[in-house]
């Protein structure tokens, strides 16, 4: 990530993974490399409007530019529409519409 001059990452998990070994290492070799790393903790599964908007938010006012998810798919796609999404304005209308589309990006099974 360094190589991307990547220097403050989002580290995006569920409440059940928080406190997992998993989740631990990455923030640790994050910042071992030197970065800055944030956890949020807060993904849910099949991820809400709301759970959604919480990442949004967290990712605004955080001002991050890497994103690492440690978890599942609700967890990858929270870290994968934060990112996107955190330059609209909290309340616009079609919140769910704009994260779908977020959501349609490349994965390890395409």
């Amino acid at each position: 990530m360094s190589r991307l001059e990547v220097r403050r990452v989002m580290v995006v998990t569920d409440p059940y993974l928080s406190g997992s070994e998993a989740v631990a290492t990455a923030c640790r070799a994050l910042r071992e490399a030197g970065l800055d790393a944030v956890l949020f903790d807060e993904a849910r599964v099949e991820p809400t409007d709301r759970s959604i908007q919480a990442a949004i938010d967290f990712a605004s006012e955080g001002r991050f530019d890497g994103y690492v998810a440690v978890g599942g798919g609700s967890s990858i796609d929270t870290a994968k529409a934060a990112k996107p999404l955190r330059h609209v304005p909290r309340g616009a209308p079609g919140i769910r519409q704009r994260a779908g589309r977020a959501l349609r990006g490349p994965s390890p099974a395409s």
